[in-house]
């Protein structure tokens, strides 16, 4: 596929449009991922140079790569690494498989067992910003015939994006980094991941989930679920605490068939949504009558090993979610889906042991 011809495709008008409006940073990162993931490819990684590390690049956002955000980007072994050699150049590079081809994999794409990547840097037009921004790690589902015309439409998403950078860039939407003693936060998210990952049980696992993350993020409420192998339903344990007994919703439980509106969205998707004006999101439907009132929502899934386990939704920050609190809370993600999927291997080998001995 030409440039001439990807540049017609409808996502990318979609996408052109919807930078068009986007005012910060972050929402057109989630643009990209997002756009991304409508192309059919399962894993990527949005990355983008650090200052404060001397422009290393860093995994701002990630698709279907479970812990990847906020990763900085190291060579794998000694060599050419495809990812580096990408971003310095300017120019698409493809490994459709690492053990046959000279250039190195990255630390990240080799600890998530990637055998091939595309890598996209993002690059604006020349005679505009001649220096590569960023850079885009595509991972297809297959390397196919089919493959060099979604490639070709990320790349023209890629060139809309980086030109855009200079206007999203000067808003922070990744703070300065500062001293442990000028983040009191960072301990006491230490020591809360410490604190679930010693917990004994999935219930209290999730109160305490649930806890920390409200508390680090200072949201007034919200929930933390994990799904349920034998039917797929969202059971969420913390409704039964503070919000259960003021929501005036009939019938309310805490077993979720299938979640709708924002939160159905995070589990469909199995991607992070950041919504400071939720009733104007897509995905919204509202709240039911009686249901407590919402007026920010941040939502992240559980995954782990490409399995989802479950999500964490918060509520109601009184100033807006930002990337911190979604660095927060994906840290608390990602140790909660690995510490549901072990819970549940117990409970189905206590349950296989306990129905040989009745057969004894």
């Amino acid at each position: 596929m030409t440039p001439e011809i990807a540049a017609t495709h409808p996502l990318v008008h979609e996408f052109t449009e919807t930078l068009a409006v986007c005012g910060k940073l972050l929402d057109a990162l989630y643009l990209v991922i997002r756009t991304t993931s409508s192309l059919g490819i399962p894993r990527a990684a949005l990355c983008l140079p650090d200052p404060a590390i001397d422009d290393k690049l860093v995994v701002r956002l990630s698709l279907g790569m479970a812990g990847a955000s906020n990763k900085v980007l190291a060579p794998s072994a000694p060599g050419t690494v495809a990812a580096f050699q990408a971003y310095t150049s300017g120019h698409t590079l493809w490994v459709k498989n690492y053990a046959a081809s000279s250039y190195q994999a990255t630390d990240l794409e080799e600890y998530l067992r990637i055998s091939g990547a595309v890598h996209i840097p993002l690059s604006a037009a020349a005679d505009h910003f001649p220096l590569t921004s960023g850079l885009l790690i595509a991972v297809p589902r297959i390397f196919d015939d089919t493959t060099p015309a979604v490639i070709a439409v990320l790349e023209h998403i890629c060139r809309i994006f980086a030109e855009h950078l200079p206007r999203l860039a000067p808003i922070p939407a990744f703070p300065e980094r500062k001293t442990a003693e000028q983040l009191p936060w960072q301990t006491e998210l230490f020591t809360a991941l410490h604190a679930c990952l010693n917990t004994s049980n999935i219930e209290e696992l999730s109160h305490l989930t649930l806890d920390h993350c409200r508390t680090l993020t200072g949201s007034e409420f919200g929930f933390v679920g994990y799904r349920d192998p034998a039917t797929g339903f969202l059971v969420t344990p913390t409704m039964t605490r503070n919000i259960f007994a003021q929501c005036q919703v009939a019938g309310k439980t805490v077993v979720f068939e299938k979640p709708s509106g924002l939160g159905g969205w995070v589990l469909d998707n199995r991607f992070p949504i950041i919504a400071n004006d939720p009733f104007s999101h897509p995905a919204s439907v509202g709240t039911p009558p009686g249901h407590l009132p919402i007026r920010k929502f941040m939502g992240v899934p559980c995954v782990s090993q490409g399995q989802l386990m479950g999500m964490i939704a918060l509520a109601n920050k009184d100033s807006d979610y930002n990337h911190q609190d979604l660095s927060i809370v994906q840290a608390f993600a990602d140790i909660y889906g690995a510490a549901v999927a072990r819970f549940l291997s117990e409970r189905e080998l206590v349950e296989s042991r306990n129905r040989l001995i009745s057969l004894v």
